[in-house]
């Protein structure tokens, strides 16, 4: 079949395609008029569904996640490379494997499957998993010489797994976690921790480029099943303590955290269920004060976990001990603004003020929550000096040069008295040595000062982006400063691209010249110098 797709797809997935094609991962393709729909194998088997007129694609569809955020994907250009390959006309229907199998002596058949289970252990665990009920229990020590193995075949010969077979490694990895979950289904939880915990334990030595998030997705799978051991497993149930001390000992060495595996974020679950309270609480402790004595990435985690434990003590009433955990950790902004919550219901307002000055020159990130509170307080409270010099403190230092708080000075002064005003914030604006161009040029718009701003952005930045301003007072200098500029790009134009920009900017110079004072003469110029380019002529043809 004659398809011409190649040109509608980007390179990466059409070479991904093509090795699925390859490789004989399209299955069951079936054509119907003009609707085509097969079975790719992948992480999980994916439906694709294309729509012919005249061997045109007019309609693809594909039920995987990268489908979803693209509208396209690798499944989709691997069942185009069957349809352009195969001769689909020469192929024989598939036989009715029921009618085949009514023939069959019963007896027979059951000699024959019983051989092909005993000699071929991936057909054993596949009639395992189907019929679970009727198999003796496998230990974890069997499940773990499966796991490696398969971990084995998925990496080859040369025993990494690249680019290419990271796909494999998920699916297969995917059989064992959906085992663990139909173990969790059938109350037997010991055995789908026993599953999940070895394959979570193995992933920092596979050899792997998990370039595509494999590990990823294989570890939020063995979480899932975990989730759903704490879920439907009774709280006095061996695997939960199991299951806990398998956190614990996560919050103590971060090994997985190391791979982005956020096992320890399941102490929450515990928190919620009121289990192992004491416990939860000294490793929360213990990890908190992990992360102030490391410089390790990790570190990241205390504002997790200072939530974790925060929930806690208001899970169990220990009102004070929240108080002194955050009084302690008053660093993590969050806390900081649980603190002064709690201060100002309960404090006089002087006393937060003073708590809240206190701290701002302590902690530098909290500058802008602490100069905005006290700016909200001073307002509510009708507190008009304090207000005033906190939001000069405010744009000169805490939060400089917000605009915001230039247009809140400006309402604090009336007219006449603000055009004085203005011109010393301008001055001492100018005279910092922080980056000053987005807050001056946004004053000079604000304030209509349109000469200041031509003579500002002429010197400092590209005029073309304040043209809205600038016109019409600017006209004549803007023309001949986009003239000028266009003169310089032709020096160095040299190709059809080129061109079309340079006919962009002749218009954009045409739609400027609304008496055209400058256009006619400046096309003649160019049409003369450059007469020996005629694909920029042809360029620069219609406009007139």
């Amino acid at each position: 079949m004659k398809i011409d797709f190649e040109k509608e797809y980007s390179s990466i997935i059409l070479k991904r395609g093509f090795e699925y094609y390859n490789n004989g991962y399209v299955k069951n393709v079936k054509v119907k008029n003009n609707e085509i729909n097969a079975v790719v194998e992948g992480t999980d088997d994916y439906h694709v569904s294309i729509e012919l007129d005249n061997n045109k694609i007019m309609v693809t569809n594909c039920n995987c996640p990268y489908f979803y955020d693209h509208d396209e994907c690798k499944h989709i250009t691997a069942v185009l490379y069957y349809l352009a390959n195969e001769n689909l006309s020469n192929k024989k229907e598939t036989p009715n494997i029921t009618s085949i199998l009514s023939k069959i002596n019963e007896k027979e058949l059951k000699i024959f499957l019983g051989d092909l289970i005993e000699n071929d252990e991936a057909i054993y665990d596949l009639f395992r998993r189907k019929f679970v009920d009727y198999f003796p229990k496998i230990s974890p020590a069997t499940y773990k010489r499966k796991i490696f193995d398969a971990i084995r075949e998925a990496g080859g010969r040369d025993g990494f797994i690249d680019y290419n077979e990271g796909w494999e490694y998920t699916r297969k990895m995917h059989e064992f976690t959906n085992e663990a979950s139909n173990l969790v289904d059938r109350n037997d939880y010991e055995t789908a921790f026993a599953i999940v915990k070895i394959i979570l334990d193995s992933i920092p030595d596979t050899a792997i480029d998990g370039s595509n998030g494999e590990t990823s997705i294989v570890a939020d799978s063995c979480i899932e099943v975990i989730v759903e051991i704490l879920n439907s497993a009774p709280h006095n149930n061996k695997t939960i303590r199991d299951v806990f001390e398998y956190v614990l000992l996560e919050l103590q060495t971060h090994n997985l955290d190391n791979y982005g595996i956020e096992l320890d974020n399941l102490i929450i679950n515990f928190i919620r269920k009121d289990l192992f309270t004491e416990e939860c609480e000294s490793a929360l402790l213990n990890a908190i004060e992990d992360c102030d004595n490391s410089s390790k990435w990790y570190s990241y985690s205390k504002k997790y976990y200072l939530e974790y434990l925060s929930e806690l003590y208001d899970r169990t009433g220990n009102i004070d001990k929240k108080l002194i955990l955050i009084e302690n950790n008053l660093d993590d902004i969050e806390t900081f603004k649980k603190y002064v919550s709690i201060i100002m219901e309960k404090e006089e307002i002087n006393e937060v003020i003073s708590a809240l000055k206190k701290y701002q020159q302590k902690y530098p990130n909290h500058q802008k929550f602490i100069t905005d509170t006290l700016l909200e307080i001073y307002q509510n409270n009708h507190m008009e000096p304090d207000y005033k010099e906190e939001l000069y403190n405010a744009f000169f230092k805490y939060d400089e040069f917000n605009f915001e708080k230039y247009i809140k000075i400006k309402k604090l002064y009336n007219q006449s008295d603000w055009l004085n005003e203005r011109e010393q914030i301008i001055t001492k604006v100018q005279k910092s040595t922080t980056r000053h161009f987005d807050i001056l040029t946004k004053i000079y718009i604000e304030e209509k000062m349109i000469d200041a701003l031509y003579e500002y952005v002429s010197t400092n930045g590209d005029v073309n982006h304040f043209e809205e301003y600038l016109l019409p007072k600017y006209r004549d200098e803007l023309i001949e400063i986009n003239i000028k500029k266009c003169k310089k790009n032709l020096k160095f134009a040299s190709n059809r691209n080129a061109y079309r920009g340079i006919a962009g900017e002749l218009m954009h110079i045409n739609r400027l010249d609304i008496h055209k004072k400058y256009i006619s003469d400046f096309l003649v110029y160019i049409r003369t110098e450059y007469a020996s380019k005629p694909a920029l002529m042809d360029e620069i043809s219609h406009i007139k």
